[in-house]
């Protein structure tokens, strides 16, 4: 049986005959105002209170969604970093550090003038690619392409000729028949600041006292840009020894 509320109504002058809480002797409407006053503000705070505890705990899909988007942002910057890691490629001939090559397809080729010594016989042109780049070169490819009427330039080694020079227009596809192309790729890996020396190619031609003729290089590896470098070489009497044409270019031996 349900405890009756122990209140005396006075409007009525009887007891109050709902039933009593079951921790009080009253109902709720008879319970002390202070006890009333403390609940509500008790469930006032707690209703303010539990939301904000629960989302700390709890985090919306709104703030979830955020917390993914900020880790992906704070992640770019190793990212970049590791894209920027490859192999990048310096030209040597004969000894010379040529000038920076072209990276950028849509920047103008840079060009060198080498001057070697004329040796009245076979001249060999001793071709190396250093990698100072910031990754390892795999499978390091070296091309020199050359006008197809210099018949003196001959390779030797594992030199091979690249037979599918195209020439790709808005017209389409077509060969490029005034060009040959020689080609060697390393068969190791080039470790960076490391030297990769190609085999002698050989200018048979018959040289009085000055000839010269125009080579273009080209290097390229995994993930590394695509090297690119216009040349002219020019053999002359009395040279000690091999230079660059002008003087503000940096020279720089192999060693």
């Amino acid at each position: 049986m349900k405890k009756k509320c122990q209140a005396h109504v006075i409007s009525r002058n009887a007891q109050c005959d709902k039933s009593a809480l079951r921790w009080s002797r009253y109902c709720w409407w008879h319970q002390p105002k202070g006890l009333l006053s403390v609940s509500v503000i008790l469930g006032a705070v707690f209703s303010l209170a539990l939301p904000e505890i629960y989302h700390r705990f709890v985090p919306s899909r709104e703030e979830q969604a955020l917390t993914r988007t900020q880790e992906s942002i704070n992640a770019l910057p190793a990212d970049l970093v590791q894209a920027e890691r490859r192999p990048s490629f310096l030209f040597f001939l004969n000894g010379v550090a040529l000038p920076r090559s072209k990276t950028d397809p849509d920047s103008p080729c840079p060009h060198a003038n080498i001057l070697l010594p004329a040796t009245h016989d076979t001249q060999r042109l001793r071709l190396s690619v250093r990698n100072d780049g910031t990754l390892p070169a795999d499978k390091l490819e070296v091309g020199v392409q050359f006008p197809s009427g210099e018949t003196g330039l001959k390779k030797s080694g594992n030199w091979k000729d690249f037979p599918g020079l195209i020439n790709v227009t808005d017209k389409g596809i077509t060969p490029v028949s005034h060009l040959r192309c020689y080609t060697t790729v390393s068969q190791n890996v080039i470790p960076q600041n490391e030297v990769y020396s190609c085999h002698d190619l050989l200018y048979t031609k018959p040289i009085a006292s000055q000839g010269s003729f125009k080579v273009f290089l080209t290097a390229s590896s995994i993930k590394s840009d695509f090297h690119a470098l216009s040349v002219t070489i020019t053999f002359r009497d009395a040279v000690a020894k091999p230079s660059l044409l002008k003087a503000m270019q940096e020279e720089e031996s192999v060693q």
